[in-house]
């Protein structure tokens, strides 16, 4: 069984007999002083829609897709603009490829905790992403205290009261007396 991305690279070879004297310049993709095909040809060969679209079910990035296929992105974008029903079929083989990953990932965390939290992570990361804790150091706090300062020099308020110093260290924390 011949593989989808085999097809893929087959269309992106022409089987091409230069007609005259003109030369096939396989990195531009076109005869020497031709322009490179693009759109709207591109996609009206045969087997190049299904290429693209097979390439993005197995969840090729877009733009890959497109480097494999030789497109660029403009190419692809006015297609889409211009072809409604194509643009659909893109958002639907892309999405394709994201339900396959996340199936998988959620048919693996039925037997696997790592798999079932990466996916909480992701999936929900207000609930169970992972929390970073903002540290004020001495010199933000400084910067702010200077702010308030200005703040309230312009309103014509009397300037708030500082803040006491923060311990330097952890150890420099009071230790209360267990009850008796």
């Amino acid at each position: 069984m011949a593989d989808p991305l085999d097809k893929a690279v087959d269309l992106l070879i022409p089987e091409v007999e230069p007609p005259d004297d003109r030369v096939w310049d396989p990195e531009k993709g076109a005869f020497v002083g031709e322009r490179r095909p693009g759109y709207p040809r591109f996609f009206s060969v045969p087997g190049r829609k299904e290429a693209l679209f097979e390439l993005l079910r197995k969840g090729v990035p877009r733009r890959k897709a497109l480097d494999a296929l030789g497109v660029k992105l403009g190419v692809l974008t006015r297609a889409m603009r211009d072809d409604p029903a194509f643009k659909v079929e893109v958002h639907q083989a892309q999405t394709k490829a994201i339900v396959d990953a996340t199936t998988c990932v959620v048919r693996a965390a039925k037997t696997d905790w790592k798999a079932a939290a990466w996916f909480l992570e992701r999936a929900a990361p207000e609930d169970f992403g992972e929390r970073k804790e903002l540290r004020i150091g001495p010199t933000v706090k400084r910067d702010a205290e200077a702010a308030e300062a200005a703040i309230a020099k312009l309103l014509g308020t009397p300037e708030p009261a500082a803040l006491p110093a923060a311990p330097a260290s952890p150890e420099a924390l009071p230790v209360p007396e267990p009850p008796k």
